[in-house]
This record gives C-alpha cells, sequence and structure tokens, in this order.
C-alpha cells in the first residue's frame, strides 16, 4: 500500500497524478489502467474540494493492489454525508441543453471504475470513497 496526502486544491492534482503514476510504474500494474485512474482520482479530488468547501483538512489518499489493477481510497476530513453511490444516473441520452449542471462527472466515475464505496463515520464526520479499477473491466478508454 503507497500513501500520500494532498494539499485541499486544485493545484495538488499534478501532485497526485505523480503519485499515481509512480504507484502503477513500482507496483507493476498495468500502465493502460493509468488514464481511468487518474480521471476518476480527479473526479471525486475535485468534488472534495468544491463542494467540501467547509473542510480545510488535507486529503489523504491510499492506493494498493488488487488482482489486475488497483483499490483506491479517498478521505475526506470533516465533511457533511453525501453519498456518491446514491446520486441519480444522468439520462446522457437527453440534449445537453435539457441536462442539469452536475453529475457528468459521477457518471464518469461509475463508468470507469469496477466498483465504487462510500463510507461515512458520523462521530467524526470523516468520509471515504473506495473505487477498485481491474485490466478488462470495460471502460479502460478514456
Amino acid at each position: 500500500m503507497k500513501r500520500g496526502v494532498f494539499k485541499r486544491s486544485l493545484d495538488s492534482l499534478e501532485s497526485i497524478f505523480l503519485f499515481t503514476s509512480e504507484f502503477v510504474r513500482e507496483n507493476h500494474v498495468d500502465p493502460s489502467l493509468l488514464p481511468a485512474i487518474d480521471l476518476i482520482v480527479e473526479e471525486l479530488f475535485t468534488n472534495m474540494v468544491e463542494h467540501s468547501s467547509a473542510s480545510t483538512a488535507d486529503v489523504p489518499m491510499e492506493m494498493s493492489t488488487v488482482d489486475g489493477g488497483v483499490e483506491v481510497t479517498l478521505t475526506d476530513e470533516d465533511a457533511d454525508p453525501f453519498d456518491i453511490t446514491k446520486v441519480p444516473e444522468v439520462d446522457v441520452e437527453r440534449a445537453v441543453e435539457e441536462l442539469d449542471p452536475g453529475g457528468l462527472g459521477l457518471h464518469l466515475v461509475r463508468k470507469f471504475a469496477d466498483s465504487v464505496e462510500y463510507h461515512y463515520q458520523f462521530s467524526n464526520r470523516q468520509a471515504r470513497i473506495v473505487f477498485r479499477k481491474t485490466a478488462g473491466s470495460g471502460g479502460d478508454d478514456v
């Protein structure tokens, strides 16, 4: 397992992408997974920065290998509960003008991740999002 802690700022995305690419290289993970991993992480991290605006806590991220890929955990400290797995699906068949703002990023997370889990601890206001991405699971092309 590899752990990194990132400042709650969109400026951290470059460091996060370096972290994910190093993990993939060091752990001999299929490099074709990296674009999907980075897209998912970028969307989840950006949501934490933009929508948990009351928090100033850094964002820990852990990566570990699983059979054929990776499992990534992002932790949002001092956050209000918002279960991303309960957000309704976006009707991508509708015209762009008819779509409500937001939700497309989570649509992409669902499309490219094998699985997404959300855990919230009320006692310390901590949200954890865990996703898996493995080779041959579809959605590899970003």
